[in-house]
């Protein structure tokens, strides 16, 4: 018999009734047989609460009111958590079926392995498929130069590894996944499993949609605290970047994905930084 890790998920939201019931019922549909349920909530005045409700038996935690903000909300709803792995899912996302039993059987028979991450779906503000996003082996170089992190909603870390690095940066508003994986990537490698885990939703009022400006300007902030050679030294680090963006693109290409989305995006990166 299989001794599952406890998981602890993290639902942070405000004014998201019209997906958050579809995220709950993908997490307490899972049956998954140790798991913890967090909900952060920043005060929803919609149907939010009103469909919380309906599931609070499910929950460990419900918390709402003003908060700080999204990566405010994930890191309080960390240090309440006592899982001996945790993740967040926003509150538009949702899991496949079977993903946490994916994930809880691999990390049973994996004990050592502290961040593991799985493949991720893109669909619709109705569910519907857009594109399979199959992730590449991971390189810290990659994440670090090239912006490509781990998919935030397919991903498991150790509550042991969270703490050692610090934990979410609160003053982020964008990228606090991404400023939270490199840290925890350069003490511990993730490790990746050939499943799909979580489903991204596009849909017109997402953070991902609106805020491309802040995104950007967050992922140089990024880079600037970790990256060996800085962004303001503005050859070293294109010709830095030029070298992992090509070893993206080989990467992407042995496991079939360069034709897709993100591979085209990067091939237009070469030619126009190389033009």
């Amino acid at each position: 018999m299989i001794d599952f890790p406890k998981l602890s998920v993290v639902i942070p939201s405000y004014q998201q009734g019209m997906f958050i019931e579809r995220t709950i019922r993908s997490i307490v549909e899972q049956n998954y047989p140790n798991l913890e349920l967090i909900l952060m909530d920043g005060g929803s005045t919609d149907e939010t609460m009103s469909i919380v409700e309906r599931y609070k038996s499910h929950f460990a935690h419900i918390s709402s009111g003003k908060d700080g903000g999204q990566a405010s909300a994930i890191r309080k709803g960390f240090e309440i958590a006592t899982g001996d792995y945790i993740s967040w899912l926003n509150s538009d996302d949702t899991y496949n079926p079977g993903a946490l039993l994916a994930i809880g059987s691999y990390l049973a028979e994996h004990p050592e392995v502290r961040f593991v991450y799985g493949d991720m779906d893109l669909i619709d503000a109705e569910g519907k498929l857009i594109a399979h996003k199959r992730s590449v082996k991971f390189v810290l170089g990659v994440m670090k130069y090239a912006f490509l992190t781990v998919p935030q909603m397919s991903a498991f870390w150790s509550k042991k590894l969270y703490d050692e690095v610090g934990g979410v940066d609160a003053s982020l508003r964008f990228c606090m996944d991404y400023d939270l994986f490199v840290r925890m990537a350069s003490r511990s490698t993730p490790v990746h499993i050939d499943r799909t885990i979580g489903n991204f939703r596009i849909h017109p009022t997402s953070k991902t949609t609106n805020l491309e400006n802040v995104r950007q300007a967050e992922d140089r902030l990024v880079q600037t605290r970790y990256c060996d050679v800085k962004p303001s030294n503005r050859a070293a680090f294109a010709i830095v970047r030029y070298f992992y963006l090509f070893v993206l693109c080989g990467l992407m290409i042995m496991n079939g994905s360069f034709m897709n989305r993100v591979g085209r995006r990067v091939a237009n990166n070469l030619r126009s930084e190389c033009s």
